[in-house]
């Protein structure tokens, strides 16, 4: 599962299975401007179960990239 929130995590953007659930939400708000940045970029929580596994950037150049690496849970 994934969780997806603006970079300074002050929007929560919803919970999905995965990245590729989320492509049309993230889609739709960018389109409407509600998501910051240039390019537009969202921060994406990872987890197993309840267990944060990782956290990276996606950003939106013509398609979304999830390739900002941000850190491992287990640095945090």
């Amino acid at each position: 599962m994934i969780e997806i929130f603006s970079e300074d995590r002050t929007r929560n953007y919803g919970r999905y299975a995965h990245f590729k659930a989320a492509k049309d939400t993230l889609d739709r708000l960018r389109a409407k401007g509600e998501i910051a940045g240039e390019p537009p970029a969202v921060l994406v929580m990872c987890y197993k179960g309840t267990e944060l596994q990782r956290i990276y950037t996606a950003t939106f150049n013509g398609r979304w990239r999830c390739l900002l690496y941000t850190s491992d849970a287990a640095d945090d």
